[in-house]
Order: structure tokens, then sequence, then C-alpha cells
């Protein structure tokens, strides 16, 4: 039987977290490459249909005037590009459990 000391365990717990540091870049990467082919427009309706907690209307006003949420606006009209909503989704969701409670983090890149 092989035995554990500390040693061991530290090296064994580098390899996990170079495995994990792979596989979540692999991970990363097939989503956006999904993503990406189901691209599309999406009105602030349409936006309200396609989040999983059918979030309102006002609520969705308050995360664009914060910059909180990745936006495109026309004029007046507000649309929203699918593959920025599903990374912003990915990206900043909360832990499992609070899957759709989104951090205060402004996205300035967007406006």
């Amino acid at each position: 039987m092989n035995e554990i000391n500390i040693e061991t365990l530290a090296k064994e717990v580098r390899e996990l977290r170079n495995e994990i540091k792979e596989w979540q870049e692999v991970i990363k990467q097939n989503f956006i490459k999904n993503t990406l082919s189901d691209d599309k427009w999406m009105s602030i309706s349409d936006l309200i249909e396609y989040l999983p907690d059918k979030t309102a209307r006002a609520t969705i006003y308050g995360w664009v005037s914060q910059g909180l949420i990745p936006y495109h606006k026309y004029g007046k009209k507000l649309t929203f590009l699918k593959s920025e909503i599903d990374n912003w989704l990915y990206f900043n969701a909360g832990s499992a459990g609070d899957l759709f409670e989104f951090p205060q983090k402004k996205i300035e890149h967007f406006r």
C-alpha cells in the first residue's frame, strides 16, 4: 500500500489543479464556440423570454443603466446579442445554487 505524506498530497493537489484548469479552458472554448454558432439579435421582449427567470423589464433597464449587462443601442431601441448574453450569464452567474443572482460588475466595453 502506498503511503501518503504531505509531499505526495501536495503533488497530487497541484496535478489536479492543472487538470481542472485545462478542463475549464476546454469547457469555456466549447461554450463560446457553440453560442457563436447560434447567434442572433434580441429585443428586450426576446431577452425577457430568454432569461431563465423571466426577469422584469424594469430590472433589465436597471442593469442597462448601471452598465451591468451587455447591450447595444440604436437610437432609442435597445438590442441584445444572444452570444454576449450567453457569455454574460456564464461568466457572471453566482454560485451554482444562485445561478441567476448577478454580481454588481460593470461591463464598459459594450456601450
